[in-house]
């Protein structure tokens, strides 16, 4: 081959080669007509020879036996001859021996692709040769360690298909990937998806039960089993645990049984909406043939279980999205006797539909601790605050105060920081207790006092809910105000939490006769991006036709601080997100602006009913006993309906309870919405949406 081709070149006359048959004898491959190619020493080829050879045959002309074994030793590089064992006999396990040993990944690969092409022959007519992979359980190259597990994975498949010619290959096979898992530096997810990737599912059994399997083959094994879907494999898991003493094995098998529990449901596009559920393991879960079979497999082993086992049971249910009343008074139990499953507890609680008295007392001690594991502190203050949010304990809300204190002050947790932040602030059940934080806001100068105003002035800024929690809030603000403390405290509570329900006193502030009023309020300005009232001159959309309306605001350009400002003036906020973080509401709008342009949305806005987006069609379902909910329904099983408000609660209703379900024809989202906001404030709402889809 000449080296002074470019390497393009040289790659493609390399793939163009393809071995002649000989008319005579087309089923022996010793009466191929051999094509004449010298092994290339040069380095940029040899990964794309080995590549070639790997996925078709070349057969090698060979004048000198010898001559080709001290090339072949030389150049570290097999060709052929590793893929044809008739031609060098007993010499092949010395040669491959060199190329396992090549310093260039890449060849290693194509070497053990070439090796494993045909292994019921190569076992059979070689066993020793098998022996040389061994070095590569360990390689330091993961693509290496992948390659080999994922080539002996196909091996054993196709010793099974042959199992009576090949039987003793097919036995021996699984021992060599318990060798290799064994030699892997930590459990890998891209090991896992090789064993799974073989289709069969003896594999990971065999590996499974092979005699004192370390750790790492049950995680790699049982992680490869909980992604296959069959009976055979939930059969034969809830087997194993019954007869498992192993600690690790039997976590191994309850972890597999509860991602088995649910299945990927077959999306008809009428669910996901505009944010798909991306809390996993699977975008749209529904039960399937087993899940019955493993909820009560799970049920028995819950009963059985040590309180260690106990826990990471309820741990991974609850991390499977598996709700179990059982699970849950089972982790209450242990929580009351070790502190330390308080977390895994309290995201029991985060899930459930209601929270029993029982369960306010724990509640309570998580919201106010300062023990709690650095490494999962923040995760458990936002789950403490999600399920204090669904009760009327004044007691444990005035705890979250100090759980919103705690969650303020981890670092690195935006995420949890601002879910449990949204939890609290937007909680329905947060007007039944607006007394205690009235009473709390009056406590100047504490760190609990600061989040009462910041709950005072979400009351007071919504449109729907108890007309009287939102006046008295409102009152209590106002009479807050008269106190040049308590308006800093105001101000500070409003910036915190990009509250705009007190903006024109802020405004007014800047100037106040009290130096630390005055300084607090220019610094909200600031923060806020407030902009003085008496500047804008576009007419309200009110006083204008839809069609003038549309026409102005596409023709104004808008402002995105203004725009943040009337999204929650506008109580948007009330019924959308605009963060992955934030638990889903409505439509999701981080990204709307690329969903619809600007005309579009702006129109949609003006008019609710002309587009309702996909998986956000409102249905009102009524119950035996009378009750109803609205909402959207967010998962549909054969036993079960789950539906979601727009204040974010998700309740679940069985099928066997529902009297009837009505699809609403109209959006719930009211118009005239913009009615007394100004051309100029439209077109900031339409800019501020576009810049989300920016970010």
């Amino acid at each position: 081959m000449d080296v002074n081709k470019p390497l393009a070149t040289r790659v493609a006359a390399l793939w163009s080669l393809r071995p002649d048959y000989n008319s005579e004898d087309s089923n022996n491959p010793k009466s191929k007509q051999r094509l004449s190619f010298k092994l290339p020493t040069d380095l940029s080829i040899r990964e794309h020879v080995m590549n070639r050879l790997a996925n078709q045959p070349l057969v090698v002309r060979i004048s000198d036996a010898e001559e080709v074994k001290k090339q072949a030793r030389e150049d570290r590089l097999f060709a052929g001859l590793v893929m044809n064992p008739w031609l060098l006999g007993d010499a092949e396990s010395k040669l491959l021996g060199e190329g396992l040993r090549d310093q260039d990944a890449a060849v290693r690969c194509a070497v053990v692709q070439s090796f494993l092409r045909e292994p019921q022959e190569r076992w059979s007519r070689d066993q020793e040769a098998f022996l040389q992979l061994k070095p590569l359980f360990g390689d330091p190259d993961e693509v290496v360690r992948l390659t080999l597990i994922r080539s002996l994975s196909q091996a054993h498949l196709h010793c099974l298909a042959n199992k009576a010619k090949y039987n003793t290959a097919a036995n021996h096979v699984p021992q060599f990937i318990a060798g290799a898992l064994d030699k892997q530096p930590k459990a890998s997810g891209i090991i896992d998806y090789a064993v799974v990737d073989a289709g069969i599912v003896v594999l990971p059994f065999s590996v499974l039960d092979a005699a004192g399997a370390s750790s790492i083959i049950i995680q790699t094994a049982t992680r490869a089993l909980a992604m296959m879907h069959t009976p055979e494999v939930v059969s034969g898991l809830i087997e194993r645990l019954g007869k498992a003493t192993d600690p690790a094995l039997r976590e191994g098998i309850l972890s597999a049984l509860c991602r088995l529990h649910f299945h990927e449901g077959e999306w008809k596009g009428d669910s996901w909406g505009t944010r798909p559920d991306t809390r996993g393991p699977y975008y749209q879960p529904e039960a399937w043939s087993e899940t019955p079979k493993i909820a009560a497999a799970l049920k028995d082993a819950l009963a059985k279980a040590s309180p260690e086992e106990a826990a990471f049971l309820v741990k991974e249910m609850n991390r499977n999205r598996i709700q179990s009343s059982d699970a849950l008074e089972r982790i209450l139990v242990l929580a009351k006797q070790d502190a330390k499953v308080i977390p895994d507890a309290v995201a029991q609680l985060a899930t459930a539909e209601t929270i029993s008295a029982d369960a306010i007392p724990l509640l309570i001690t998580a919201a106010n601790s300062k023990e709690l594991d650095p490494q999962s502190a923040a995760a458990t203050l936002a789950n403490t605050l999600t399920a204090i949010a669904k009760t009327d304990s004044a007691e444990a809300w005035t705890a979250a105060l100090n759980a919103l204190i705690t969650l303020d002050a981890q670092q690195g947790s935006g995420k949890e920081q601002e879910a449990g932040r949204t939890a609290f602030l937007n909680a329905p059940k947060l007007e039944n207790v607006h007394q205690a934080f009235e009473t709390e806001a009056t406590k100047i100068g504490t760190p609990t006092a600061v989040w009462a105003e910041a709950a005072l002035l979400s009351l007071a800024a919504r449109k729907t809910g108890s007309p009287e929690a939102r006046e008295m809030s409102q009152k209590a603000l106002d009479a807050g105000w008269t106190d040049a403390k308590r308006r800093v405290q105001i101000i500070n509570a409003a910036v915190k939490t990009k509250s705009h329900v007190v903006d024109d006193k802020i405004l007014a502030a800047t100037t106040d006769s009290d130096a630390q009023v005055a300084k607090a309020a220019q610094n909200a300005v600031k923060s806020l991006k407030l902009v003085a009232k008496g500047e804008d001159k576009s007419p309200k959309i009110g006083t204008l036709k839809p069609e003038e309306a549309l026409a102005a605001v596409l023709k104004t350009k808008g402002d995105i601080a203004i725009g943040e400002q009337v999204f929650t003036k506008a109580t948007c906020i009330a019924c959308h997100t605009t963060k992955e973080s934030e638990a889903q509401k409505g439509p999701y709008l981080g990204n709307i602006a690329q969903t619809y342009k600007r005309p579009e949305l702006s129109q949609n806005i003006l008019d609710p009913n002309k587009t309702i987006a996909q998986g956000f069609a409102s249905e009102v379902v009524t119950l035996n006993d009378g009750t109803q909910q609205m909402g959207f329904i967010t998962l549909e099983s054969a036993d079960n309906v789950k539906l979601r408000n727009v204040a974010a609660q998700e309740f679940t209703f069985a099928v066997k309870d529902i009297k009837s379900r009505q699809k609403l024809p109209i959006s719930i989202m009211p118009p005239g919405l913009m009615t007394n906001f100004t051309v100029h404030e439209f077109a900031s709402l339409l800019t501020y949406l576009e810049s989300l889809a920016k970010k």
